[in-house]
């Protein structure tokens, strides 16, 4: 009878004994995910935090990593960790930790600007995409003032985007060849590797004022620089069309001279007509040898100033002659020799150049 009663306890024995160690396991469960893992989370985002003030990044992200294994959710440690790698110049992995922690509070706009400022200066096409998430969750219509103001509307860009449409523009019409109008052979992608930098700052929400504003002069002078490579052909009848213009002037001057009834100062404006014309046919002459030949510029340039001082040096003379010659030769000596001055340089940059 006794036997029987110990075979019927000794189950309930066993049953009691390992009730009893479910509960402690249980409790030991409990007292670990309650107690036990939330204290070895804060030890290890306040050592992750420590190791960031004192530049010590790889131990703060190691610290960092071993939060987020005890808290798969933790937007705290995956924010330190991003800290970590920004210290380190590593935007690639800065930005996975930082995408990673906007998923798990996509629509929290504080948190959004926070991992902005956190990246935008080392990567400013992950804090692109940090926004562009941002807005494609709330919309922008919902953005907050504080946000519009710091984020969306901070530059002025309106400059930028007249010379990135020019540029276009004369990128999409511009055909590269050898004949007149065209473009030298591989100019087009050099104007459009230039427009396609400036369209990146343009569509960023990152750059400085002053960063805009040196792309706004960089295309500038990418699109006169363009301009400078398109072909032109001077024309082949380009130097007698001036000669003709130089005699039409000459002739005319000379017919008009010899009409005996003329007084002084009648001839004296005869002769004035001409230095004024040949004066208009030598500005019109380096305006087109600059159109036609914009690798000589500097050379038309010397040109014309030694002309300008030409001028001065006549004007120079006059200025200091003897009063008793000056009556007599103001009459047709000053605008005679001013006309031959730019005659001659007339005809010194036709046979140079045309």
């Amino acid at each position: 009878m006794r036997n029987n009663q110990s075979k019927k306890r000794t189950p309930l024995i066993i049953m009691g004994v390992i009730l009893t160690l479910v509960v402690v396991a249980f409790s030991s469960i409990t007292i670990y995910a309650k107690v036990i893992q939330p204290k070895k989370y804060s030890e290890y985002i306040q050592q992750g935090t420590q190791y960031l003030n004192e530049n010590m990044y790889e131990e703060a992200i190691l610290a960092f990593d071993k939060a987020i294994k005890i808290d798969e959710k933790s937007i705290e440690a995956r924010i330190g960790a991003s800290k970590g790698y920004v210290g380190m110049n590593n935007a690639n992995e800065a930005g996975t930790y930082l995408l990673q922690a906007q998923k798990l509070d996509l629509k929290n706009e504080n948190l959004t600007l926070e991992m902005i400022y956190i990246i935008k200066d080392l990567d400013k096409d992950i804090a692109s995409k940090l926004l562009q998430n941002y807005l494609n969750a709330v919309g922008i219509d919902n953005v907050s003032d504080k946000f519009r103001d710091e984020v969306l509307e901070s530059t002025n860009n309106e400059v930028l985007v007249d010379y990135i449409n020019k540029a276009q523009n004369m990128y999409d019409s511009a055909v590269e060849g050898n004949q007149n109008g065209n473009y030298k052979s591989g100019s087009k992608e050099e104007l459009l590797k230039v427009i396609e930098k400036a369209k990146k700052i343009d569509e960023g929400y990152f750059y400085t004022q002053d960063e805009i504003d040196e792309m706004t002069t960089e295309l500038l002078a990418a699109i006169s620089e363009f301009e400078s490579k398109k072909v032109m052909v001077i024309p082949s009848n380009l130097g007698d069309i001036y000669r003709a213009k130089l005699r039409n002037v000459e002739e005319t001057m000379e017919r008009r001279l010899s009409n005996s009834d003329l007084c002084n100062a009648e001839m004296g404006a005869v002769v004035a007509d001409a230095q004024y014309e040949y004066e208009a046919i030598l500005q019109d002459i380096y305006a087109d040898l600059i159109k036609y030949l914009p690798n000589k510029t500097q050379e038309i340039n010397s040109h014309k100033a030694r002309y300008k001082q030409a001028v001065a040096q006549q004007e120079y003379e006059y200025d200091n002659m003897d009063p008793m010659m000056v009556g007599t030769w103001m009459v047709t000596g000053v605008p005679e020799s001013f006309a031959n001055i730019a005659k001659d340089y007339s005809y010194d940059l036709i046979n140079r150049y045309m």
